[in-house]
């Protein structure tokens, strides 16, 4: 490097370092634009052969990695330094391979040693989520079938959602969320008894607290009406066999038709909302008197009220819908935990999303990078190790609260510009040329910041606003309640999907995480003939 900048000064009168800047970005334009790079070179009547492209590289790459092993000896000891090193589940299986033909090198350089642990990352964590999600749920040959993913993608016209969720992430994780959101607001409409989004919502505990109670009953009622929501909406991983939560009644009312009605179940009696009238009021009927048909004398108004056990009709539409939301849930948690970057609800979620990878396939290797990570940051590693590894999962490139991202999502877009250099080396480049260009890439990051500056050259960039998702979110809703989808009724449709992810035995998964955990406590690879992509489930 000090060669060629005294080159160019011998050449240029001591104006060395500046020309240098300016003609490397010269070069850096040529990348994209042969002709732009002509003029500005005969403006500064500089030429530049291959081989001093080729010497300007190296010398950058130089440059570059003598300053960060310069740093981190200055920073500290090597000897007592471990950085985690995070990747997708092949950039993980293939380190790890690495490291283990090097345990027997003498060194710890050469054993790379500094280079631990080695666990998954967020985004592509969450990534294949939603891929399994899209192909539990999403069939592109199904449109037909109303309120399905499929009928409501081509109902607001989203021509960008093809199922290949890694080729468009963003497109798919969008539709996901308007999806989620609408199925929880119609379901939300339902419960509440309320024909659009503004109306008036009517329940019965909402009729008991006044405008001007205190805090503490607003409070209680909030939680009671949430319970309602959460005990009908989310299903828990089944960890044991559990007492049914709600009974499945026919009620009649008088001489009227008959309706079916899901009453829940407490403190052993099975308690009814009603509307008779226009009069919401709220019956309690023991269970054993439910064992056969039984009736109720009501004094106001005078009617006589019929209740029957009944079995629940088969309604695959709602199983469906239901599925989709343990799905959505899960995602919405998760982007909240990156977005906070909170270490501590992490876990929580990583343990809770392992049943749903299960779900996919008994060999999903995801669940098994998991695994490894609760293994690691809760049990091998040191706790400030430990800390440093969850930590570590997230970036704040520009502060404030809530502004968090994964790191590997933040690493893929600073890779675009690596990307951009290793394509201007041409069709014959070389995996050395790709090393050099590589390590001298932050190097001419900043040349090139530096030539801008003092040029006041200013980039020219068209804004580009994302699309607000409260009109499609309002459409699906109308839509969804026109075809009443909340309200229980027997509907078949072709795509067979059970009201819950978690239809598997809880024992086979207890066995394949004990056997995952003493894989891995081994450090022995899986076995690459096992494929994941079959699903054990279905």
């Amino acid at each position: 490097m000090s060669q060629i900048l005294k080159h160019f000064e011998c050449c240029h009168g001591g104006k060395g370092e500046s020309i240098f800047k300016e003609s490397y970005y010269c070069y850096n334009i040529w990348n994209g634009n042969a002709q732009q790079l002509l003029t500005k070179l005969n403006d500064i009547h500089l030429t530049l052969t291959e081989s001093s492209k080729r010497d300007i590289i190296t010398g950058f790459g130089e440059e570059a990695e003598d300053r960060i092993i310069k740093d981190v000896c200055e920073a500290g000891d090597l000897d007592d330094m471990y950085v985690p090193f995070g990747g997708d589940q092949l950039t993980r299986v293939r380190l790890e391979g690495a490291k283990a033909l090097r345990d027997g090198a003498h060194t710890r350089n050469e054993r790379f040693d500094v280079l631990y642990p080695v666990i998954i990352e967020m985004f592509h964590t969450i990534q294949d989520f939603l891929e399994k999600m899209y192909k539990r749920l999403y069939f592109s040959k199904k449109g037909r079938e109303i309120g399905t993913m499929a009928h409501i993608k081509h109902h607001i016209k989203r021509i960008n959602v093809n199922g290949n969720v890694k080729s468009r992430f963003k497109a798919h994780e969008d539709f996901a969320l308007t999806c989620g959101k609408a199925y929880f607001l119609a379901f939300i409409l339902k419960h509440f008894k309320m024909q659009d989004i503004n109306d008036v919502p009517c329940h019965p505990s909402l009729q008991e607290t006044l405008p001007n109670s205190v805090l503490s009953e607003k409070t209680r009622v909030f939680h009671v009406i949430l319970d309602e929501i959460l005990d009908e909406l989310l299903i828990d991983f089944p960890e044991k066999e559990r007492a049914p939560k709600k009974v499945s009644l026919k009620v009649t009312v008088g001489a009227g038709t008959a309706c079916f009605v899901r009453a829940k179940i407490q403190e052993g009696a099975a308690i009814v909302p009603l509307c008779i009238n226009g009069k919401d009021m709220v019956i309690k009927i023991p269970l054993t008197s439910l064992e056969r048909p039984c009736s109720l004398q009501l004094i106001n108004p005078p009617m006589c009220v019929q209740f029957e056990k009944v079995v629940p009709p088969q309604d695959q539409l709602n199983d469906y819908m239901s599925n989709f939301l343990q799905w959505y849930f899960v995602i919405i948690q998760f982007k909240d935990i990156v977005h906070e970057g909170d270490i501590f609800r992490l876990n929580c979620i990583l343990k809770h999303m392992i049943p749903f990878f299960f779900s996919h396939s008994v060999l999903s290797k995801y669940m098994t990078e998991l695994i490894d990570y609760i293994m690691k940051t809760e049990h091998t590693l040191s706790p400030q190790l430990a800390l440093k590894v969850r930590a570590a999962s997230f970036v704040n490139p520009f502060g404030g609260v809530g502004c968090n991202k994964a790191a590997d999502l933040e690493k893929e877009n600073q890779v675009k510009f690596l990307k951009s250099l290793i394509k201007s080396l041409g069709a014959n480049k070389t995996e050395r040329a790709i090393v050099n260009l590589t390590k001298a890439a932050p190097v001419i990051q900043q040349v090139n910041d530096n030539f801008d500056h003092m040029t006041e050259f200013k980039d020219i960039k068209t804004t580009h606003k994302v699309r607000s998702d409260e009109d499609d979110v309002l459409a699906i809703v109308k839509y969804l309640q026109k075809n009443k989808v909340w309200i229980s009724q027997k509907r078949d449709i072709s795509v067979k999907v059970l009201r819950t992810p978690f239809s598997f035995e809880t024992g086979r998964l207890l066995n394949a995480v004990n056997g995952t955990v003493e894989r891995l406590m081994r450090d022995l690879p899986v076995d690459d003939d096992e494929a994941e992509d079959t699903d054990d489930n279905e």
